[in-house]
């Protein structure tokens, strides 16, 4: 995994760490650092861009994955938005152009 950029190696482990219901229980941010051989600050922070992208949201130590189709290809290194079309300020898994969802 150490030659993924950091959030695509936290993508990967949230979901081998959510299989079935797309819950993990979650770690502490310094034990999932070891794990990803990154820094404390660097899972924070990655954890806060994938909840800010609406890919994932987190508890007291749980994750839920809201996007997985999503976190799968930031997994594999895509950055926001690239290879599904994601126009900035959409919401995850609408399609560009795509009418928004009813309220």
């Amino acid at each position: 995994m150490a030659t993924l950029p950091s959030e695509a190696r936290l993508a990967l482990w949230l979901l081998e760490a959510a299989p079935g219901n797309g819950e993990a229980a979650l770690p502490t941010h310094q034990a999932l650092a070891e794990l990803l051989g990154v820094t404390r600050v660097t899972v924070s922070r990655a954890l806060g861009r994938l909840r800010a992208q609406g890919l994932i949201s987190t508890g007291r130590h749980r994750a839920k994955l809201l996007a997985p189709e999503l976190l799968a290809l930031r997994a594999s290194g895509a950055s926001p938005g690239t290879a599904v079309g994601v126009a900035p300020g959409a919401a995850p898994g609408t399609a560009p152009g795509a009418a928004p969802p009813p309220l």
